[in-house]
């Protein structure tokens, strides 16, 4: 399947124009409602290309669409617009072309072939801290509740940013992005979310986030190497609370409104050498 992002044409407004000039307003009306009762989810789970998703989420119904529509695609990036024009044409078109890098620098795979791909990704794990004697409090019913909400707040966290949902273990989530940037982004937005979610409530629901930038190889949409792992140990090293990132990540986004406090070393379980670690202030 062809990598790329299909934008509207001359030949999609005049297909437009025409129908419309050929359907009444009450055909037209029942044409759009049966668009919007369909559920494609099992078309969607059989793309496997990147897909790029332009979307005005100023509406409840279609930023749903795109929560949904993001958790079951492999690799997408969602670009905000305000009707059908970005917003702000200059972030829409770099966050279009830090979308399409990353897919543009690998090569075709042959048809038929599972090849394990390699290319420059940024990866962030979440938890939530004391999750198991928080589960040991609380019934299931009422932990599988709270961590739909925790769920919906990452996923909001993550996609919303232009990143892709890998996968999720027990209450871990496993995301990446194209750009450190992004996912610092996420894990602000992440952390303020679950704050906000959960104020006042009874359960004590807090994050820990860890942020790495690397080569990771993927396979079957999975991310496996040395730079998943030290993502996943700087989660483990982070405060209650906190984000933690690589020395790599925080040289990247030099220059960005971003508020760093050096940690140092930080010796991280399975790593003879310490990696130089800086908490993100938000």
């Amino acid at each position: 399947m062809a990598r790329g992002l299909a934008v509207p044409s001359e030949r999609f407004h005049e297909f437009r124009e025409q129908l419309f000039a050929a359907a009444t307003p009450a055909q037209y009306v029942k044409m759009t409602e049966s668009f919007e009762q369909a559920d494609s989810t099992a078309d969607l789970a059989g793309i496997s290309c990147p897909v790029g998703l332009i979307a005005d989420l100023s509406t409840e119904a279609t930023a749903r669409q795109v929560r949904v529509a993001s958790s079951v695609l492999r690799q997408v990036g969602t670009f905000h617009g305000n009707g059908p024009f970005p917003s702000d044409p200059d972030g829409y078109f770099s966050a279009l072309r830090e979308f399409l890098t990353p897919w543009m620098r690998q090569g075709p795979a042959d048809a038929g072939e599972s090849v394990a791909q390699s290319a420059f990704r940024t990866i962030l794990f979440t938890d939530v801290v004391s999750s198991t004697p928080l589960l040991a409090q609380l019934k299931d019913a009422k932990m599988r509740e709270v961590m739909r909400d925790h769920d919906e707040v990452l996923n909001d966290a993550v996609t919303g940013r232009g990143g892709r949902v890998i996968k999720t273990i027990g209450d871990a989530f496993m995301a990446e992005f194209a750009t450190p940037s992004a996912s610092i982004e996420a894990a602000i937005a992440a952390q303020r979310g679950i704050r906000e979610r959960f104020a006042g409530s009874e359960v004590p629901i807090r994050i820990r986030i860890g942020i790495n930038a690397g080569e990771p190889i993927e396979e079957d949409g999975d991310l496996h190497g040395t730079s998943v792992v030290i993502a996943k140990r700087l989660e483990s090293a982070a405060d209650h609370g906190g984000i933690l990132v690589s020395d790599v990540v925080k040289q990247m986004v030099t220059g960005k409104d971003f508020d760093f406090e050096d940690r140092g070393p930080v010796q991280l379980k399975g790593f003879d050498e310490p990696v130089h670690a800086w908490a993100v202030r938000w």
